[in-house]
């Protein structure tokens, strides 16, 4: 299961400061920080992420993505 957290810990900013048309080489990731985000993406979901992709990834990709694929908490009552 994809975690917003997790995304976090990898790319080291905080998803709700990362402008929709901002990229996240223009938040200042590196290849290797965007790889290893995308093979945690690969990880836990059934998406391949190709080269072209991880370049292009902004922050409205991100939000998107999240929406389909975080892991919803259940409330225990």
């Amino acid at each position: 299961m994809i975690s917003r957290t997790e995304i976090e810990k990898i790319i080291q900013f905080k998803i709700k400061e990362i402008k929709d048309d901002e990229t996240l080489l223009q938040i200042g990731l590196d290849s290797i920080k965007l790889v290893e985000l995308a093979g945690y993406i690969e990880n836990n979901t059934d998406l391949v992420i190709y080269e072209d992709l991880i370049y292009e990834m902004n922050g409205k990709w991100i939000r998107e993505f999240l929406s389909k694929h975080e892991k919803k908490k259940i409330d225990k009552k």
